[in-house]
């Protein structure tokens, strides 16, 4: 992958992954088990997660440090709240990390009591009003703030990284 252009790695391993993850969710219900959703959005987090390192191996950020240009994303993926709710690309870190490793480094993930970084949620009520686009049912991270849906999660780092870059959403 090192020798793509930004705007192409852009296209092709992070807006491609994010654009299977809504339609895996969309197809949940003729799908209960959600595994192919939930695959849909380990593979959307992790691009877009690793996307910092991406961009700052290819000079998008002139002379600046890896962790500047990851702290330079988590502002511009910042949202407006007064909650507990986790920032987004930490978020999709942790979520990364906890299911690379086979276990949770972090304590900002709430893992059910079978150990599963994420969920298919049935309907819940979301925390922060973050409903799917596809319907009822969506991936979901527990968070120590309340639920979140993944996609809406990708979401926001996707509109950090156009706001930072100007990369097409």
């Amino acid at each position: 992958m090192a020798g793509y252009d930004i705007s192409m790695h852009w296209r092709q391993f992070v807006l491609a992954p994010f654009g299977a993850l809504l339609e895996a969710e969309a197809r949940l219900a003729e799908e209960p088990d959600g595994f192919n959703a939930m695959r849909a959005g380990i593979t959307a987090a992790f691009f877009i997660y690793h996307f910092h390192e991406v961009a700052w191996a290819r000079g998008q950020f002139g002379g600046d440090s890896l962790a500047d240009v990851r702290q330079r994303i988590e502002q511009a993926a910042k949202t407006d709240h007064d909650d507990k709710r986790v920032e987004d690309h930490e978020l999709l870190g942790d979520v990364v990390n906890a299911v690379k490793h086979g276990f949770l480094n972090k304590t900002k993930l709430l893992l059910p009591g079978d150990n599963r970084v994420l969920l298919i949620s049935p309907g819940r009520v979301m925390t922060y009003n973050e409903e799917s686009r596809g319907g009822d049912l969506m991936v979901v991270v527990e968070t120590e703030g309340g639920d979140r849906s993944l996609a809406v999660v990708c979401q926001n780092v996707i509109i950090g990284w156009h706001s930072t870059l100007g990369l097409p959403i």
